[in-house]
């Protein structure tokens, strides 16, 4: 199966300690995200991506960005954080984007190139700005 775009190759994100919104838990699954998606994408800059391991990389990573998920609502309830249902709402958001996408994936292969690099993006763009501010929040609660 080929599942890169010529001329394409994924870049790696790093891990940075911009990234750390404050809570330890949620920091390490973070980083667990960055670390998943990295493999995906070393695999897909492969020369022969194997369709089986990239199937067993994506189901992990999302069934693990539930579970990332679960964590973080359960914190936004605990703590009652402001904004917590539009939050919530880009959770279910990406979930339905993630979950269309990778169905695209069973009939043209190369979308699984777009698959990851909306991953990349995503997870960078929520996690420094509306987990950045769940950070704040509950920093200010617990009166950090």
């Amino acid at each position: 199966m080929d599942t890169t775009r010529r001329g394409v190759t994924l870049g790696r994100v790093e891990w940075d300690r911009a990234f750390e919104i404050g809570i330890p838990l949620v920091d390490e699954q973070h980083h667990r995200l960055i670390d998943l998606i990295n493999r995906l994408s070393d695999v897909l800059n492969g020369d022969a991506p194997d369709e089986a391991e990239i199937e067993h990389i994506v189901a992990g990573l999302i069934d693990y960005v539930g579970y990332h998920f679960s964590a973080e609502e359960e914190l936004m309830d605990r703590f009652a954080v402001a904004d917590a249902a539009i939050h919530k709402r880009q959770h279910q958001n990406f979930t339905k984007r993630v979950t269309a996408m990778r169905q695209e994936t069973a009939t043209d292969p190369k979308a699984m190139t777009d698959l990851a690099i909306f991953l990349q993006n995503w997870l960078i763009s929520h996690v420094l700005t509306t987990d950045k501010r769940l950070g704040q929040q509950v920093a200010a609660k617990v009166g950090r």
